[in-house]
């Protein structure tokens, strides 16, 4: 199988900067840790940022997951995800996005580097 473009290597153009966004219901009352999701990239792509919902409104330790392909079947299998970002945040707390900043993506690598039509699972929680 083709290797994942990475940031500054051969095959992807680093692409104008540009936030894209998904909408996000505040209406939940539910209570979890994380969340997972698969990512699929429209056109070449690197993710560099996030932003999760917490009602929390301290200092939590957020950690960003992801791992080629989807998330079926790998849910419960530690050794298949690796780290891609990890940070200390305040949470803004109810109905407002808290940041997770580059920086924390940038000890890791840099971001997640997709091509166009790449599936990656994603899953960040918070400790």
């Amino acid at each position: 199988p083709p290797n994942p473009p990475t940031t500054g290597g051969p095959g992807v153009a680093p692409a104008p900067t540009q936030a894209l966004t998904t909408p996000v219901d505040f209406s939940s009352n539910t209570r979890w840790d994380g969340n997972m999701f698969d990512a699929i990239a429209a056109s070449d792509v690197v993710l560099t940022s996030l932003s999760f919902h917490t009602a929390e409104t301290n200092v939590l330790t957020v950690t960003v997951y992801t791992k080629p392909g989807t998330l079926l079947g790998s849910v419960y299998v530690p050794n298949r995800w690796r780290v891609l970002a990890k940070a200390d945040v305040v949470g803004q707390g109810r109905n407002v996005l808290t940041d997770i900043p580059e920086a924390a993506f940038e000890q890791y690598g840099g971001g997640l580097a997709m091509r166009a039509g790449e599936t990656h699972a994603i899953y960040v929680t918070v400790d």
